[in-house]
């Protein structure tokens, strides 16, 4: 007798709770660790190859949990969610260092479920917001008012709002800008509006199920930030991997290297770009892309390279309004005293140091992007259609 074949839908449901089981393993370990051992313990750096063992194991089940109609673009979700969740476990125990006083800022029960629990929710919050662990820079809800925090229809009506409106952006992009602009360029503003969108469906399930509304601040900041290469990523790209990173590189330039001063701070940046080359070669891996094919080591090691410019050119600027004035102060980091044009200047070397090294990242996706993972075209077409306007979309690629 011929046994039936499998539901189409089991490989990849069993492809998901097997990635679910090992991130809750992973999660496990580095908090248990957290919780019964010192931080100087040899258990903690002896965990790490274990937690790396379980991110492989779990990673080319990626592969079977993204299948059609799901567009393999979502395989870098999934990819990354792996790759993260590794990262994460090994930096909150073995390199951040978290301890038994920490978990206690995070929670007033003493009870072993209740620290797991504080230290889960801190591990799946990655800005930590609202905990000691607060990551630097998070985007206000309204750039002209400081500490406003909008009611949960407000905040729902303005999440579903940019999410619909994000959606048709980047129809209209692929339309009107594809192979018609630097790819570089292209990819900076597609991704931008792609990652955003997905952050506002997860704040939108988040606001839906009872969440606070100052747990779900923009991910993005403002464009305005975008004069520097420091603040384009500082400021405006989103900050959700900036916690384990950035531990990651603290460890390794104070702890390891023993570095202070200016050297630690540029070779930390170097690092932190570094761990995200790494983390995003994984999730090009994840999308069919080769490691040897992948460009995201070049990319993320050249924004270092691109701060380290542009922190000279301005340190040389304000020694030279300092000589002009005399010896007088120049407004320290603020907008006070950069004229106009050189803010302007600013945005153009933003941009086009983003669009020559984003063409490097992207190159590889280029040949993957429309046929395999573009956007549909379908609403774009209907609109042109009521329009009457069919010839008009007759141009439009086919996905």
């Amino acid at each position: 007798m011929e046994i039936p074949p499998l539901k189409p839908w089991l490989k990849p449901l069993s492809s998901l709770i097997l990635i679910l089981l090992i991130r809750r393993l992973q999660f496990t370990i580095a908090q248990l660790l957290i919780i019964l051992t010192p931080r100087t313990s040899l258990l903690r750096p002896a965990s790490i190859p274990l937690q790396l063992s379980l991110g492989a194991f779990a990673f080319p089940h990626v592969q079977h949990l993204i299948v059609p109609p799901i567009s393999i673009h979502y395989r870098v979700l999934a990819g990354g969610t792996v790759a993260l969740q590794t990262i994460l476990s090994i930096s909150v125990s073995s390199l951040i260092r978290l301890d038994e006083h920490d978990v206690s800022a995070l929670t007033p029960t003493p009870s072993l479920s209740g620290k797991l629990a504080a230290l889960t929710s801190l591990m799946q919050n990655q800005r930590c917001i609202g905990t000691p662990q607060e990551i630097k820079w998070i985007p206000p809800f309204d750039e002209h008012r400081p500490g406003y925090i909008p009611s949960r229809s407000e905040a729902l009506r303005s999440t579903g709002g940019r999410f619909v409106a994000g959606y048709v952006a980047r129809q209209l992009m692929i339309t009107l800008l594809w192979q018609r602009i630097h790819l570089g360029l292209f990819w900076c503003l597609y991704i931008a509006s792609w990652l955003n969108g997905i952050y506002l469906f997860g704040d939108l399930l988040g606001l839906l199920s009872g969440d606070s509304v100052r747990d779900h601040p923009p991910a993005f900041g403002s464009l305005r930030y975008t004069s520097t290469v420091r603040g384009f990523w500082g400021k405006y790209w989103h900050q959700s991997n900036r916690y384990p990173f950035q531990g990651a590189g603290n460890y390794v330039c104070k702890d390891l290297l023993g570095l202070r001063g200016r050297v630690q701070r540029y070779v930390n940046i170097l690092g932190v770009f570094a761990l995200s080359g790494v983390f995003h070669v994984v999730t090009d891996r994840a999308e069919g892309i080769g490691w040897e094919e992948s460009r995201a080591m070049r990319f993320f090691c050249a924004q270092a390279g691109g701060i380290l410019v542009e922190d000279g050119v301005q340190e040389l600027w304000r020694r030279w309004v300092r000589k002009r004035r005399g010896g007088a102060g120049d407004g320290g980091d603020g907008d006070v005293d950069v004229p106009v044009w050189a803010k302007a200047v600013g945005y153009v070397w933003t941009w086009t140091f983003l669009s020559v090294t984003a063409g490097w990242f992207a190159q590889p996706h280029e040949h993957l992007f429309l046929r395999k993972h573009g956007e549909p075209f379908g609403v774009v077409k209907r609109i042109l259609s009521l329009l009457r306007l069919d010839a008009v979309s007759a141009y439009l690629p086919e996905v």
